[in-house]
């Protein structure tokens, strides 16, 4: 129909009302990408408003397992002192199965680090553009790899 219209301006020689349709098909295509942008910013915004719901919960899920690792290494330091104490005691006592038990993970290495898999299917699959807040793109950067020298750090150590 618009080309109909153009095809009997330019017949007619009335190029105003041909710059007219012209200006018209222009107004509507950058319309159209306009909204196209707008909707892909849109989802973009749900989806990061979905990622970082995911990583809030991951991080507190990840804060009650290292308190709780930092607990259990506390009580395991506390009865490795306890036992070495009696070891090394002139009339040693007998031990108790917590001191064992304290001296004997001594010598366990292990990275009990929390994993945050959104963080890491994010890196995967999209990069980190997802992310508008630089501050938390830098964060998450460190996190990952500070994750990755403990477990190289944990494993030659293990040799």
């Amino acid at each position: 129909m618009i080309l109909r219209r153009i095809k009997a301006h330019v017949e007619k020689e009335n190029w105003f009302a041909v710059g007219i349709d012209f200006l018209i098909v222009v107004i509507g295509v950058f319309i159209g990408i306009q909204v196209a942008n707008w909707n892909e910013a849109r989802i973009l915004k749900t989806e990061e408003a979905a990622f970082l719901m995911r990583l809030h919960q991951e991080t507190v899920s990840a804060e009650a397992l290292i308190l709780g690792t930092i607990g259990r290494q506390n009580s395991r330091f506390q009865a490795f002192e306890s036992g070495l104490t009696k070891l090394v005691a002139e009339a040693p006592d007998p031990l108790t199965a917590d001191e064992c038990q304290g001296l004997s993970a001594a010598a366990i290495v292990s990275s009990a680090g929390p994993i945050l898999p959104s963080v890491e299917e994010l890196q995967q699959n999209r990069g980190m553009d997802l992310v508008s807040d630089a501050e938390l793109k830098r964060a998450l950067s460190s996190i990952s790899q500070a994750a990755r020298y403990i477990d190289d750090l944990v494993e030659k150590r293990s040799r």
